[in-house]
């Protein structure tokens, strides 16, 4: 499986066959600096861009989350009708100053894509419990619903 991203280059890479045709798209959030991971095959894949959680203002900013590949949203196109298993990986800090901890958040959870679907995949993290919360909507613009998801553990089927 390869991950496309969206837009343009996305009717590029698909148009020459009606299997790719079938897709669905994942718009990835975070309140934590993250990155998307989807599984292709036996490994994970990383998305074009990571999750950016400062949402500053101003072009200086703007080009320098432009270098780093990072934003506030990251969202990619993959195939639909199949199992797939997503990830959000974000390192969590805990506390502050000498007595700080890191912990590593990792929810991985797996569903069916429909075609055509787009689908809210979010990150809420505090302190060290995180969640990922799944919604989707059947049309661009359609009203969202929760997605049910099975949690998996952090590995690539």
């Amino acid at each position: 499986m390869r991950l496309l991203p969206t837009g343009a280059a996305m009717l590029t890479a698909c148009c020459c066959t009606a299997a790719a045709a079938a897709t669905a798209t994942l718009h990835f959030t975070s309140s934590q600096p993250a990155q998307p991971l989807v599984c292709a095959g036996e490994r994970f894949r990383t998305t074009d861009s990571s999750l950016s959680a400062a949402h500053l203002q101003g072009e200086a900013w703007q080009t320098l989350q432009g270098l780093l590949r990072k934003t506030s949203q990251v969202s990619t196109e993959v195939p639909a009708g199949a199992p797939l298993t997503v990830a959000l990986v974000a390192n969590l800090r805990q506390g502050s100053g000498v007595g700080a901890s890191r912990g590593r958040c990792t929810p991985t959870v797996q569903w069916t894509p429909i075609a055509g679907a787009h689908y809210h995949l979010h990150l809420e993290a505090a302190g060290a419990d995180c969640q990922l919360h799944v919604t989707f909507s059947e049309a661009d613009g359609a009203p969202e619903q929760p997605q049910p998801v099975q949690p998996r553990p952090y590995r690539c089927p």
